[in-house]
C-alpha cells in the first residue's frame, strides 16, 4: 500500500490541513444565524399533541389529512421520529425573501433594510431542508417554489444538501400572464419550481397530454393511434451526420409511395455507406438522404435495418415544398409525456386560480397572501409521483392549496 503524504503529520498539522481544505471548497458561504426554535430543540424534545376538537373530518374513503400547527422546525424535528423515510413527495412554498415584511426570524420581521436578510433566509432554509431530507423515501422528490430574489442561492443550497447529481430541473411557471412591473428590470410574469431527488433512484413522472395534443394523433392502426412525422431527425449537433454517421444512408423512394433500402456497403476508410446499385428509373425511383431544406446533412431516426424489418411503420409523401420525403409513425404513448421545463397553462395564473378561487370559496378577498394556482401545485405533484397511495408533506403550508391525488393519498401540512 502506498504511503499517504499525510501519514507523518502531527494532529495539529492535520487539523490545519483540514481547515485549509474547507476554505477551498466550492459552494455557498453565509453567516449562520442563531435561531431560537432550533436552540430550544437542543434542550427539549417537541411533542405532538392531538386535538380531537380540531379534527379534519373526511369520508372514510377519502385521503387522510394531518395538520400540524406550530413552528415548522419543531414539527420537522418531531416528524423525524415518526415519519423518517416515509414521505413520498415534499412540496413547499417558503417565504420568497423579497424585502417585504412577509416573514419573521426570531419573532422579528425581516425587511429589505436588514443587512443579514440573505444570511437569515439561508440559515432558516438550511436548517429545515436538512431536517426534511431524511423524511423522504429513496424514491422521494422535493419541489421548492421560489422567485428570482433567492433562486440562485436556493439552487446551490439544494445542491449542497441533496447532491448536484440529484438535481432534476428548474421549471419557470407563468403565474402572472399580465406581468408585474419592476423599477429597473423586466415585467415579471413567472416564478420557479425547483425539483431535487432524494437519490438516483427517483424519476420525474409523465404528464397526461391535453386534448389538443391528443388530437394530433389522427391515424390509428391495430397497435395504437399515431401521426406521421418526418423520418429525418431534427435538432442540433446530435442530429447532424457527424454525430452518428451510420444513420446517414440513402432510401430509394417512388412517386406511388413505395420505398426500399438499396444494396450498400459500409466503408470503414471513408466512414460512410457506399451504394452498390442505382435507382430504377423505370419505376421513377429517386434517392432521398436526410438533408434538410437548407442543405444540412442530418441523420435518420432509425437504422436501415429497422426500416427493412418494420416497413409498415413508414410511408412516402410530399413534404411542404412538394418534394418526396420519408415519414414514420409517431405513436401516442398512453403513459403520457415528459413534462417540459416551461409551465404556461392559463390555469397557472395565481390571480385567477389562486386569489380569486379562494375569495370565491370564503366569500372575501385577501384571506391568504399570495396563494398559488391550485392547478400549478397539482401538476407539480403529478410530475413528482404517479403513485395512487402517496404521502405528501408541505412544511410551509400557507394557504394550503395542495390537492390530493388518488383515493387514499396522505397529506401532511406543517406551518
Amino acid at each position: 500500500m502506498a504511503k499517504s503524504k499525510y501519514q507523518d503529520y502531527t494532529k495539529e498539522q492535520l487539523l490545519e490541513k483540514i481547515k485549509q481544505l474547507e476554505k477551498k471548497r466550492y459552494g455557498l458561504v453565509w453567516e449562520d444565524r442563531v435561531e431560537e426554535v432550533a436552540e430550544r430543540c437542543d434542550r427539549e424534545l417537541p411533542v405532538l399533541v392531538e386535538r380531537k376538537d380540531k379534527e379534519i373530518v373526511r369520508s372514510p374513503d377519502g385521503p387522510t389529512n394531518l395538520l400540524i400547527e406550530g413552528d415548522n422546525y419543531h414539527a420537522l424535528f418531531a416528524l423525524n421520529f415518526t415519519h423518517r423515510r416515509k414521505i413520498d413527495v415534499i412540496y413547499i412554498d417558503p417565504p420568497f425573501n423579497t424585502g417585504a415584511k412577509n416573514w419573521t426570524y426570531n419573532n422579528a420581521y425581516v425587511d429589505a433594510n436588514d443587512r443579514y436578510r440573505h444570511s437569515k433566509w439561508l440559515s432558516m432554509m438550511n436548517k429545515r431542508l436538512r431536517l426534511a431530507k431524511p423524511l423522504l423515501t429513496e424514491n422521494g422528490i422535493i419541489c421548492v417554489a421560489i422567485d428570482d430574489y433567492e433562486v440562485p442561492r436556493l439552487t446551490i443550497l439544494l445542491e449542497e444538501i441533496f447532491g448536484e447529481g440529484n438535481y432534476l430541473g428548474t421549471v419557470p411557471i407563468r403565474n402572472n400572464p399580465s406581468g408585474r412591473s419592476t423599477v429597473r428590470g423586466f415585467s415579471v410574469a413567472h416564478e420557479y419550481a425547483i425539483f431535487f431527488a432524494k437519490s438516483e433512484r427517483a424519476r420525474i413522472s409523465r404528464l397526461q397530454r391535453t386534448e389538443e395534443q391528443i388530437a394530433r394523433y389522427d391515424h390509428e392502426d391495430s397497435v395504437s393511434k399515431f401521426e406521421w412525422v418526418n423520418f429525418r431527425k431534427h435538432g442540433g449537433a446530435n442530429a447532424m451526420r457527424t454525430a452518428r454517421r451510420r444513420l446517414f444512408y440513402p432510401i430509394f423512394v417512388q412517386p406511388n409511395g413505395g420505398f426500399r433500402i438499396p444494396e450498400m456497403n459500409w466503408n470503414d476508410r471513408s466512414d460512410e455507406w457506399e451504394l452498390l446499385e442505382k435507382p430504377k428509373s423505370s419505376e421513377g425511383e429517386v434517392i432521398v438522404y436526410p438533408i434538410n431544406g437548407t442543405g444540412d446533412e442530418k441523420t435518420w431516426k432509425r437504422s436501415h435495418l429497422r426500416v427493412i424489418q418494420e416497413p409498415d411503420e413508414f410511408t412516402v409523401r410530399p413534404d411542404q415544398k412538394g418534394n418526396l420525403g420519408v415519414y414514420v409513425k409517431s405513436r401516442l404513448d398512453s403513459s403520457g409525456m415528459l413534462p417540459l421545463t416551461w409551465f404556461d397553462k392559463s390555469e397557472y395564473s395565481s390571480t385567477d386560480y389562486g386569489t380569486n378561487l379562494i375569495a370565491k370559496i370564503f366569500g372575501a378577498s385577501q384571506v391568504f397572501s399570495y396563494p398559488k394556482s391550485l392547478f400549478a401545485v397539482i401538476d407539480c405533484l403529478k410530475v413528482m409521483t404517479s403513485k395512487k397511495d402517496v404521502t405528501v408533506l408541505d412544511f410551509f403550508a400557507g394557504s394550503g392549496t395542495i390537492k390530493s391525488q388518488g383515493s387514499k393519498q396522505h397529506r401532511e401540512h406543517i406551518r
